[in-house]
């Protein structure tokens, strides 16, 4: 298969196929650093994402973005201050009566798509050279030089090209969409692995049930992960018996991880019902663990629907206990919400 393979010119820019510079355009780089991935992207914005060298950017995978998203400038563009031959400026209804026709707001002018994705052998000179080589700017004669175009033996060659490449991409998954596929499996193969551990911890943590004990075999999480294969969870059981050891996602510091997340995800949802409530109070209390360190304990109340709540934010450790120190403690608590 073809492939797009860009180079490095004498500036530090990158170089590519000729027959891409249009829609193409190379970013700079530094010259000190070559060594690092080199992207493309489109001049027209037709490609959502940069197309990176180092995954082998494909011809036919390049087109088929390009023709299945191309940059079409808005009703409201300004074409006017594209104007760099005569007095006449580009129309927008052209793009509904030539499928073929492209904008480029960097060359200010149109191209046929069909032809500069497919060309054929073009002549040098001429109306030849028009909207394949060099963009159409003479918008006077526009829909004389455009319905020419349609009727040359190359234009027509290449829509016969562009019509047989979408029909066959169409029928058949590209490269990267396979690519695409196996990844999402991968990514549901690996959330169906990690909701029983989550949710395990998550019934320890809404049930007062300490996590760990002094051996994992005795802890109540592990028993509730052997309670769910006994039940006929097979994924987990799979999963724990062939995944390598620092894989498992049962290891003490990864529980800490999930703990995290749950709290992070919890404090988001109690934020935003505070900040739709219609008034709110801070609750902060000193206390001591069972080690001696003060912490401070912050609640917060609200009223949500007529109905007063409130909820536990967090215990705080203090290092000084003057007004200003536990105002700040607040205050941190209350921003990392």
């Amino acid at each position: 298969m073809v492939q797009v393979q860009p180079s490095i010119n004498k500036n530090g820019n990158l170089k590519i196929p000729v027959k891409f510079e249009k829609l193409v355009q190379p970013l700079s780089i530094d010259e000190k650093d070559h060594n690092r991935p080199k992207q493309l992207i489109s001049v027209n914005r037709g490609v959502n994402e940069v197309l990176t060298n180092d995954l082998a950017v494909e011809n036919d995978y390049f087109k088929y973005k390009l023709l299945k998203n191309p940059w079409v400038p808005s009703i409201h563009y300004n074409f006017k201050k594209d104007i760099v031959v005569g007095n006449r400026a580009f129309l927008f209804k052209w793009f509904s009566i030539y499928p073929w026709l492209a904008y480029s707001k960097i060359f200010k002018g149109t191209f046929c798509l069909y032809c500069v994705l497919f060309q054929t052998h073009v002549s040098h000179g001429g109306f030849q050279e028009q909207f394949i080589n060099k963009p159409f700017q003479r918008y006077k004669k526009f829909l004389e030089k455009a319905n020419n175009h349609s009727k040359t033996q190359w234009h027509i060659e290449s829509s016969i090209r562009f019509n047989d490449f979408i029909n066959m991409t169409s029928k058949n998954s590209s490269v990267h969409q396979m690519i695409n596929t196996n990844y999402k499996n991968k990514i549901d193969a690996n959330r169906k692995k990690l909701i029983p551990i989550l949710s395990s911890l998550y019934f320890c943590a809404l049930h007062n049930l300490p996590i760990r004990e002094k051996t994992d075999d005795s802890a109540v999480f592990n028993k509730l992960l052997q309670f769910r294969i006994d039940a006929g969870d097979n994924i987990l059981k799979d999963h724990l018996e062939n995944a390598p050891k620092n894989l498992t996602y049962i290891s003490h510091r990864t529980q800490n991880e999930m703990l995290e997340s749950m709290s992070a995800t919890l404090k988001s949802v109690i934020s935003q019902e505070i900040n739709e409530a219609s008034c709110f109070s801070i609750i902060a209390d000193e206390t001591a663990d069972i080690s001696g360190i003060e912490q401070l304990s912050i609640c917060i109340r609200f009223l949500k629907d007529n109905n007063l709540h409130e909820e536990f934010i967090g215990f705080y450790p203090l290092k000084e206990f003057d007004a200003e120190f536990i105002s700040k403690t607040i205050l941190e608590a209350c921003n990392h919400m």
